[in-house]
């Protein structure tokens, strides 16, 4: 009888060991660096806009640097969670594009987003456990996941004038904080009528990032994976372009800087000379969709346990 109660006794602790080094194996940290390219109303490919996951609106001129940060947690073996902060730096500009309409407007932007949130990723293949001090076969350090998430993010559009940039949201280049009633006309199309933002955008939002990622063990601690994910979020505004122009001296109304005509219509005629001012109502951007972006990452992930399998002591 004390033999099997010594021996039950031993398999619970050889049991609780194993159950400990794999909960410890479950946290991990992360770095990744990589690019983004923005898909909005400024920039793009040949043709108009596609809006959701385009192809053809892709602006290669306008891919920019990421990088992220963060913390994981392997929930299953084929679900993990993560919460981390990304930072991407946004370009677009009209004159990287051969599609005339937007290459006339002239426009260009830059903004940086910091976003903080959590992704919860999916591994239809799953991470396979390392041996300590064997060499795994290639096949079974492959591993790969969908991925989706929820976050907020800050943002800051600046346009370029004479080689300076400036702050557009405090311009209200669509004359935001108006609250003034217009008609838009399009041709061939029947007027609309809009009426200007009550107060500028805000400049926090909200995102949906969604994708696929493929990740390759180095060894039992260290992994690496590539990740492609787009960016849904909430505003129309990175880009500072959304809706219609808005002429102030036409209203009868003082613009909040001497900034705020330059930045809201940049046009030259094809001679270079600045075009005639628009007048209230004329198309500007597309407020039909919300500004969007593609990340690409090559992130490390280290494990937070030592060679024997346990926590590290601060």
């Amino acid at each position: 009888m004390k033999k099997i109660v010594v021996l039950i006794a031993l398999l619970c602790t050889i049991s609780g060991v194993n159950a400990q080094s794999r909960h410890l194996d479950q946290h991990s940290i992360y770095f990744g660096a990589g690019g983004n390219m923005f898909m909005g109303d400024l920039g793009g490919g040949s043709q108009d806009a596609a809006h959701f996951l385009g192809l053809r609106d892709v602006d290669l001129a306008a891919f920019r640097p990421s990088f992220c940060l963060g913390y994981g947690y392997k929930v299953y073996d084929n679900l993990a969670v993560r919460a981390g902060v990304t930072y991407s730096r946004v370009y677009g500009d009209d004159k990287e594009t051969p599609r005339i309409s937007r290459e006339s407007r002239n426009l260009n932007f830059r903004s940086d987003i910091f976003s903080i949130g959590f992704n919860l990723d999916y591994y239809f293949v799953k991470e396979k456990e390392i041996p300590r001090y064997a060499t795994a076969a290639f096949s079974k350090r492959i591993a790969a996941y969908f991925t989706v998430g929820f976050g907020f993010f800050h943002f800051n559009p600046q346009g370029e004038y004479q080689g300076q940039w400036y702050d557009l949201q405090p311009l209200c280049t669509e004359g935001q904080g108006t609250n003034i009633t217009y008609i838009q006309h399009r041709t061939g199309e029947p007027d609309v009528t809009f009426t200007t933002a009550s107060a500028p955008y805000k400049l926090w939002a909200a995102e949906i990032p969604f994708g696929l990622g493929a990740k390759i063990a180095v060894n039992r601690k260290l992994s690496v994976s590539a990740e492609l994910a787009f960016h849904a979020t909430t505003t129309d505004y990175i880009d500072d372009c959304s809706t219609n122009t808005f002429n102030w001296e036409q209203e009868g109304l003082t613009p909040p800087s001497e900034m705020t005509m330059i930045m809201a219509d940049k046009r030259v005629t094809a001679e270079g000379a600045d075009a005639a001012p628009l007048k209230t109502g004329c198309i500007r951007g597309d407020s039909g969709y919300n500004d969007a972006y593609v990340t690409f990452l090559i992130t490390a992930h280290y494990k937070l346990i030592n060679r024997y399998g346990k926590q590290r002591k601060h």
